[in-house]
C-alpha cells in the first residue's frame, strides 16, 4: 500500500476499501463471523493489536522528543494516537453490543 495515496480517502474510497478488504477476508476465511465476530478470539485479538499499537505509537512516536519539537507533527501524532484510542473503543463496542 502506498500510504501516501490513502491520507485524503474520500467516504466513498473508504466504503470501497472496505467491501474489498471484506471480499478478501471472506475468501480466505469462510467462517469469519464465528472466527472474528463479536464475542471471539478474533475480535479480542484485534482489541489487542490495537492497543498494542497504540501504546508503541504513543511511547515511540508523540513522546519521541524530535516529534516533540515539531509542532505540526506533535498535533498530527496526538490526533493519530486519538484516532487509534476511537478505533479501540468501537471494537469493544462491538463486541459490547453482540452480548
Amino acid at each position: 500500500m502506498n500510504f501516501d495515496d490513502r491520507l485524503f480517502d474520500t467516504p466513498a474510497e473508504i466504503a470501497a476499501a472496505n467491501v474489498q478488504t471484506l471480499a478478501i477476508a471472506r475468501a480466505n476465511f469462510p467462517d469469519i463471523d464465528r472466527r472474528f465476530g463479536p464475542a471471539s478470539f478474533g475480535n479480542h485479538e484485534a482489541m489487542d493489536r490495537t492497543w498494542m499499537l497504540l501504546e508503541t505509537f504513543d511511547a515511540y512516536v508523540v513522546q519521541h522528543p524530535s516529534v516533540a519539537l515539531c509542532p505540526e507533527a506533535f498535533a498530527m501524532a496526538t490526533h493519530a494516537r486519538s484516532l487509534m484510542a476511537e478505533v479501540y473503543r468501537i471494537i469493544g463496542r462491538f463486541e459490547a453490543d453482540a452480548r
